[in-house]
């Protein structure tokens, strides 16, 4: 029996709503992640740099400038 296709999570796009943003981020972890059983503590940073993937516009330049892109400067 085949899988059903689960459609991939809409886009976080710059709206600076911290509940609309929690709102969002359970989506993407708890349901998307889960439902393609990509969880579980080894999975943890994977998590993180997919969620790059669901970011667009400001949004996608701030995790780009302070979690995981090319320029951020990671602590010493």
């Amino acid at each position: 029996m085949k899988s059903p296709k689960v459609p991939e999570p809409k886009a976080y796009y710059s709206e600076e709503d911290a509940k609309k943003f929690e709102g969002w981020l359970k989506n993407l972890l708890l349901r998307w992640y889960h439902i393609n059983r990509y969880c579980g503590m080894e999975y943890n940073e994977d998590h993180v740099s997919c969620m790059a993937l669901f970011l667009e516009g400001n949004t996608l330049c701030w995790y780009d400038d302070n979690i995981n892109g090319i320029n951020h400067q990671k602590d010493i």
